[in-house]
């Protein structure tokens, strides 16, 4: 078992290493190689940001795989907006997020269900609450209630501006802007005070690039809409 002090340390000892690392490089790599445990025996997977991996080996290979409890940035652009950070910015850390996922070998668990996508769900709790402390992540309840205790590390991580807290603490984050088969676009919105998520339909339409927001400039978050076919192939010029 891995201590949490060890941890911690593996996890502080990348992100100095990631530091001097150059930003352009990011959108360019392919995924980090890693290993979880899953009924105790290790797995060899892929990350490809800090929240869903690839399965490597064994029965489930070539199976998409989505941890529960929290959420990355998204690291196919530079999207996100809030406070004084720019997109390329909360990208970075985005990729930090992964890079720190794939820094340890994490007890896990296989959820029996799967997530609208069809990934497998993945419960990792040392993972989640590791990446939650250091503000690499925050928590994400999607048809669950949120782990008081994921919660109060977020509190803490938020007060000690940490990662993504370091130049703003927005109250909600949009963190999935996406269009329906009718082209209505709707938002996914996580609260950051009690983890819980929201669906917000939007009524009018959006253009690739278009920034969407939720909540007060001060409060709030903002996320720029990019069609799911142009994420990873054909991305407009703001993404690139």
């Amino acid at each position: 078992m891995i201590s949490t002090r060890t941890i911690l340390l593996t996890l502080i000892l990348g992100l100095l290493g990631l530091a001097t690392a150059p930003l352009s490089l990011a959108g360019q790599e392919p995924g980090v190689a890693g290993t979880i445990l899953l009924r105790g025996k290790p797995v060899s997977i892929r990350w490809s940001d800090g929240d869903t991996f690839t399965v490597m080996e064994g029965s489930l290979k070539g199976k998409a795989a989505r941890l529960v409890g929290y959420n990355t940035l998204e690291s196919y652009g530079p999207v996100h907006r809030w406070g004084s950070w720019t997109g390329p910015e909360l990208m970075r850390i985005a990729y930090e997020a992964r890079d720190a996922a794939a820094a340890n070998i994490w007890n896990c668990k296989k959820q029996r269900k799967k997530d609208s996508y069809g990934r497998l769900l993945i419960d990792c709790p040392d993972a989640r609450r590791t990446l939650v402390s250091a503000g690499l992540a925050h928590v994400f309840a999607y048809d669950s209630e949120p782990d008081p205790a994921d919660l109060a590390a977020q509190r803490e991580a938020r007060l000690e501006k940490r990662g993504m807290w370091e130049k703003g603490r927005p109250e909600n984050i949009v963190t999935n802007a996406s269009a329906d088969e009718t082209g209505r676009v709707f938002l996914r919105v996580v609260f950051t005070r009690t983890g819980k998520t929201e669906v917000h339909h939007q009524r009018r339409d959006y253009s690739p690039c278009d920034a969407i927001c939720e909540g007060p400039e001060v409060s709030g978050s903002c996320m720029l809409f990019i069609p799911y076919s142009q994420r990873y192939k054909d991305q407009p010029v703001c993404i690139q």
